[in-house]
């Protein structure tokens, strides 16, 4: 061994003796690397993901609805029902719903309380998205509130799959519901949810809500906000003075949106499979329904 190798060695033992006599430095050294590495990573997923459209049918033609009032430093406006009569006809629309979002205890005698993060959807949203339950059907706007969609896992976890959970009476926050559908596997609409219950539109109320919308054939997001803009402000001498001003602004509705930039329609599970077409969910359901019969 040469002179020229024998030095490399030297410095890597004294090296090791260093860190040896400073435990708590190397570690500290060692975390701030770690953290190094990791930030890129996280960033680029939270951008990712703050970009990606619904992975539903034609995802990036999904809008979502925003009034932010410049006046208040661009503070976002709490809508409600009645503010869907201000923009509904719109030519630039499809379609167009809300939504709100709320903790909930799902009770069956059979099966005892499961916690669950739900949606209460008005009718328009599910055949909005294109998506169709796994197995049952999507419930009605008669059935607002006496109705519940149950996500994939709670089907399988609870019910163990089993097709004869459609028709189940539960209660739903102390209500009487029927379990009439079961979404496809990853279905987590609007952010992180499974269990979703239909909004009744009509309802008058305080509780805000937020829109979700589908552009329409040969509309885009431009087109549609300068044309739901107009409507909105015209609507403003109905409104109390602190809600006034406001400008609506209608974006893509992403795979970020919500709940800290980190929700998505779909899970990270579901994400990660192929597009849900109605094909694919056809024959999900079909080989459900030949597991359970």
């Amino acid at each position: 061994m040469g002179p020229l190798s024998v030095k490399p060695l030297v410095a890597l033992r004294r090296a090791a003796k260093g860190l040896r006599r400073s435990v708590g430095t190397t570690m500290l050294a060692v975390s701030i690397l770690a953290l190094g590495l990791a930030a890129p990573a996280t960033f680029f997923s939270l951008l990712v993901g703050a970009i990606r459209p619904l992975p539903v049918p034609e995802g990036d033609r999904v809008a979502r609805i925003d009034v932010l009032q410049p006046e208040r430093g661009a503070r976002p406006l709490a809508l409600t029902l009645e503010d869907l009569s201000s923009i509904e006809g719109s030519t630039s629309l499809g379609a167009l719903g809300a939504f709100q979002v709320t903790a909930a205890t799902i009770v069956d005698p059979s099966v005892g309380a499961t916690r669950v993060s739900a949606a209460a959807l008005t009718p328009e949203v599910l055949p909005m998205l294109r998506v169709q339950p796994l197995l049952g059907r999507i419930p009605g706007a008669e059935e607002a509130g006496r109705a519940v969609l149950l996500a994939y896992d709670i089907g399988q976890e609870s019910y163990s799959g089993d097709a004869s959970v459609l028709g189940r009476v539960v209660e739903f926050n102390d209500v009487p519901a029927t379990i009439v559908g079961v979404m496809p596997e990853g279905f987590a609409f609007p952010y992180k949810q499974n269990a979703w219950t239909v909004l009744d539109p009509t309802l008058v109320s305080d509780e805000p809500v937020e829109l979700v919308a589908r552009l329409a054939d040969g509309s885009s997001f431009a087109a549609a906000s300068a044309e739901l803009a107009v409507r909105w402000s015209q609507a403003d001498a109905a409104r109390d003075l602190d809600r006034t001003g406001g400008v609506l602004v209608v974006g893509r509705f992403t795979g970020g949106r919500g709940e800290g930039g980190r929700g998505r329609g779909f899970s990270r599970a579901g994400s990660r499979r192929a597009l849900l077409t109605p094909d694919r969910v056809r024959e999900r359901r079909e080989s459900l329904a030949r597991a359970c019969c």
